[in-house]
This record gives structure tokens, sequence and C-alpha cells, in this order.
């Protein structure tokens, strides 16, 4: 089976070959995926590699050329999806209570159900205390925090994230991360895109990477944990510099090298090779993630 129609779960959100065209320019070259139930994915990549236009394509804001989308067989529907974008998309002088329950309503929620769930998230994500505060007048953080409402009122099956941790501090990130793995625990399909990569290695279950419109990295966590590849990671607080005919790579940034390995014996050889020397403050190694083979493709 190609393994970008790997099944993992029954329920499934399925991208087939998805083609986009602007008048000449193709955007998307045969963009193909899947996200299944309890998975998080990210899609990845550089500005204008086609990220937000498969996002909107998903969300019927525009139409496609060629390919399909799927979800359980059957075409998307809207109301099974909550969609957080990347730019603001409040109106700033409107109660944010009042458009919270406005857009619960345009889901197709009761009155009550609405109020709810606006309760609910608006105590879990800690904003209870501006409910009848205008937008205008929160933190980025917290405008923020209303659009993740927004985003899950009606308690949609798919959620979309472009750029999730926008303005938020770490204290607030940290929020939004447990809701992601608490919607996890629901069973929720959520496919996320970020520039800030270290979340996303820590809880995406699959990784993709779109370049010049086409996907070129379409791995699991379990993939990446079994490439033979390694990682050594040495920090230090002086002048370092170490060479071997047996290092593939080597990335220097501030007082951390990095070095590529073929294999994990390579990096144990290296490894036994520097753990001698003065300069050294710790040294581990690792398997690779996604930014390391991201930085192979540049």
């Amino acid at each position: 089976m190609n393994p970008d129609y790997e099944v993992i779960g029954e329920t499934m959100l399925a991208v087939r070959d998805l083609h986009k065209s602007y008048g000449n320019r193709e955007v998307l070259r045969g963009v193909s995926f899947t996200v299944s139930k309890g998975q998080i994915v990210s899609l990845l990549g550089s500005n204008g590699s086609g990220k937000t236009t498969t996002f909107r394509c998903l969300l019927n804001l525009t139409d496609y050329r060629e390919g399909s989308i799927r979800y359980n067989g059957a075409k998307t529907d809207g109301r099974k999806m909550g969609y957080l974008p990347e730019d603001r998309s409040l109106f700033f002088d409107v109660e944010i209570y009042r458009q919270l329950k406005y857009v619960g309503m345009l889901k197709g929620m009761s009155r009550e159900d609405a109020d709810r769930e606006i309760t609910y998230w608006m105590d879990r994500l800690k904003v209870s205390q501006y409910r009848h505060e205008i937008p205008l007048m929160l933190s980025k953080g917290n405008q923020q925090k209303i659009q993740l409402i927004m985003c899950l009122l009606g308690n949609p099956e798919i959620i979309i994230m472009d750029e999730p941790w926008t303005g938020l501090d770490r204290d607030n990130a940290g929020i939004f991360q447990s809701v992601l793995l608490e919607l996890k625990r629901k069973n929720r399909m959520i496919l996320l895109s970020s520039h800030q990569y270290q979340p996303i290695q820590e809880y995406c279950d699959r990784f993709l990477y779109l370049k010049n419109g086409e996907i070129v990295i379409n791995k699991t966590r379990g993939q990446f944990q079994a490439m033979p590849e390694r990682i050594v990671e040495v920090e230090h607080d002086a002048d370092f510099f170490f060479h071997d005919e047996l290092i593939r790579k080597t990335v220097t940034k501030d007082r951390k090298v990095s070095f590529l390995m073929s294999s994990d014996e390579d990096a144990w050889r290296i490894m036994e090779k520097i753990k001698g020397m003065k300069a050294v403050t710790s040294i581990k190694k690792r398997c690779l993630n996604i930014n390391d083979v991201i930085g192979e493709l540049k």
C-alpha cells in the first residue's frame, strides 16, 4: 500500500492527489495524505509552499482542479470541522460572549448548548473574566484563546489550526498544548501548521512537509525513530572543534554542535572520542526528528 494512503484507524480524513492553480501558477501538485481518528498531524513548509491553500481546500473555502477530499468516504461537512486561522478574525469592537454565541449558533448549536460550551472553554482557557470585554482590550495571547474557543464550539470532529501558538507566552502555550492532548484523547482529528518545531516534534503523530506544492516528507513518529541515522549533540563552554570521517554533517549554533551520524554504532564511537575533551560539558545522542530531515532538504 502507498504510505501516503496508509490507514491507521477506521475513521479517516483522506486527501488524494490534490491539484490547485491560481491562473498559470500551480500551488498544489498532487498532494496526498491521511489523518486518522485520535491523530495529530503537522503540515509544515516555508511561506508559499501551499499549506494555507491546502487548509482552504479542506474547509471548502476554495475549489481545486483535480483530486478528492473525503471524510469516512464522503465529502467533508463544514459543520464537523473547526478552524483556527493564522490571522485574527475577531470583531474587535463586539463583546466577546456575543461573538462566541453567534459563532456557536452559526454552527447549528442551540442557545443552551452554545452557552454551556462557551462557559466550559472560557473557564478551561482562563479567560472567563473577559466574557463581557471587547477583543480590542485583550492581549494577543488572550485573543488567540478566544479564537480557539470559536474553533472548538460545536465539538468538531476535524480540527484545523494554522499557527496556533502565535502570540502565546510560555504559560499560554502550555495551556494550548494541554488542550491538544485533551482533544487527542477524545479521538479528534487534528491537522496543524506551525513554524515552531519544538511543540510540533513533541506532540505530533505524523509529519508532512510541503515544498513547491508537493509533499516531500510524510513520516510518522515511529518511522523517524526507526531511521538508522543518529544525531550526537555536544554542548561546550569554550572554543570547540572536532572532525572525523564518520561525521556526515556538522551544525554549529552558539555553544552547541550537532553531528549527523550514519548509524547508532558510529554515534557511540564519536561520543567515546569526544567525552574526554576539556571544553565539553555534555554529550547525548538521539534519533532524527522532522527538523533534522528538513535541514537535509535545504
